[in-house]
């Protein structure tokens, strides 16, 4: 028979992963879904603060013998640096995400993440057929000649970018136990999404994530062990000086920048100018970003491009140096844990999102990487005496 209070932090952890699909779907509509501006979003947002609510409560029912006073300090000191950041950016996102981190201490983390893959994958899908049955907006966005469909969400990247998110959620999944036909219908439904909308790193990423993925689980040996190893150890570190050594040494009269610039969709040069006008602070700015989407939107047709496609300089632009340091740590906490867990499948995937991240804005938020949750793990958490206990 259960004891009461092994009860009480079962039910917690099943009100925590409803808290966390809605937290994920309110997201969705919120920010991604073409319609949002025209329709009432003010469910969606209440539907988001009940999922805060929730986490919070799960936090204060948590047993503060089980942390070291360290790491309490740590998250304090950390929740202190974010608040105050998301106060002068007027952006609430990394705050919203530090909650749910840290209320996910003790859940499963493969449950919370079966669930994420469900039901967010049931809403991309519901979006994208309302879209092609022409019930919600499918906007045209042109390359040339070339017509990008958005497939109901705001910018044509989007559907891309969820089908790259639920494509490694799946292989994680079904790590070590992916079929040959499964691995044929992601190349497929990455082939598709390319004609769809023209979108090229998603789609390759989601060929290249699976190819690793399957010939690990075929051919995987120590040698691929040992590489993968030696990739992760450094994959942060050099994508964080990739990201600024290519802003920072930009030069548009240079014909070979010129052309990496053109290859990156001008995203140097854009991060460049972004750098320049409003510099680096300890936290952040508060900056109205203006991407294509917002441009299509008949009212805003005359304003000026303003985005940065990059999450390491997104969140130092906007959020600050501090939250900028707290972002890789994160970064080099879920790697030591991958490490730790010798879990080489999970390892792959953090290679590629630290990668993916030079090139994408959202890669810290929990719609597109769930993965995050796993740096709040037991063995990060618990103090020394306690760890030893359970040893």
């Amino acid at each position: 028979m259960k004891h009461k209070g092994t009860i009480l932090l079962d039910k917690m952890n099943l009100a925590y992963i409803f808290a966390l699909v809605i937290f994920v779907l309110s997201s969705i509509m919120m920010s991604f879904f073409v319609d949002s501006n025209t329709m009432d979003i003010a469910f969606f947002r209440i539907i988001r603060y009940v999922s805060i609510f929730i986490a919070l409560t799960k936090i204060c029912f948590c047993d503060l013998k089980k942390y070291s006073l360290k790491k309490i300090l740590l998250i304090c000191s950390v929740m202190a640096i974010l608040i105050i950041s998301s106060i002068v950016s007027s952006n609430r996102m990394l705050v919203w995400t530090a909650i749910m981190v840290i209320a996910a201490y003790g859940v499963d983390f493969r449950r919370m993440l079966k669930n994420i893959y469900v039901w967010e994958g049931l809403l991309v899908i519901l979006i994208i057929f309302l879209a092609l049955i022409g019930l919600t907006t499918d906007r045209l966005y042109f390359r040339g000649e070339q017509v990008r469909h958005s497939l109901g969400f705001k910018y044509s990247t989007y559907a891309p970018l969820f089908l790259l998110t639920l494509s490694s959620i799946y292989l994680y999944l079904r790590k070590g136990n992916l079929k040959l036909i499964e691995l044929i219908t992601l190349y497929l439904l990455a082939i598709l999404m390319y004609v769809l909308t023209d979108t090229r790193f998603e789609p390759a990423l989601v060929v290249v994530l699976a190819s690793v993925f399957y010939g690990y689980q075929k051919w995987g040996n120590e040698k691929w062990k040992k590489v993968i190893r030696k990739v992760i150890t450094w994959i942060v570190p050099v994508a964080l000086l990739v990201s600024a050594l290519a802003v920072v040494a930009y030069d548009p009269n240079n014909s070979i920048w010129r052309k990496i610039n053109s290859f990156t969709s001008d995203r140097l040069s854009l991060s460049s100018e972004v750098i320049k006008e409003y510099g680096v602070k300890a936290f952040g700015n508060s900056i109205e970003w203006v991407g294509l989407s917002r441009i299509y939107e008949g009212d805003n047709s005359n304003d000026e491009y303003n985005a940065v496609d990059n999450a390491y300089l997104k969140i130092l632009v906007q959020f600050g140096a501090l939250a900028m340091i707290i972002f890789v740590y994160a970064q080099l906490l879920l790697v030591c844990y991958s490490l730790g867990e010798k879990d080489y499948y999970l390892q792959m995937i953090v290679i590629l999102f630290s990668i993916f991240s030079i090139l994408n804005p959202h890669t810290y938020e929990i719609v597109f990487f769930p993965f995050i949750l796993l740096i709040n793990n037991k063995r990060w958490l618990l103090n020394s005496k306690s760890s030893n206990e359970k040893n």
